[in-house]
């Protein structure tokens, strides 16, 4: 008897389980339905998906280096001021 109602429990566990995961994946198919254009007839879906990801990443990426640059002509021109003043005293 115990056997059974652990099965049975075991049983809806794994059904809401089933059925908890289907909605997150169809929650998660409409956010990146809702986030990226459907069909404009250029491959796939999922091949525009990724390829509009890769292009924010290169841009998040360029973005990156414009910054590190700047930082690293802010700190050539400290260094510059700072080691020009000692080489003057």
């Amino acid at each position: 008897k115990q056997n059974r109602k652990l099965e049975k429990a075991v049983k809806r566990f794994r059904k809401d389980s089933a059925d908890a995961r289907k909605e997150h994946h169809d929650f998660l198919l409409r956010k990146i339905q809702d986030n990226f254009p459907i069909d404009s007839g250029n491959g796939s879906f999922l091949e525009r998906v990724a390829e509009r990801q890769g292009q924010t990443l290169v841009e998040i990426f360029q973005l990156l280096q414009q910054q590190r640059d700047t930082e690293k002509a802010k700190d050539e021109a400290l260094m510059r001021e700072l080691f020009g003043r000692s080489e003057q005293t």
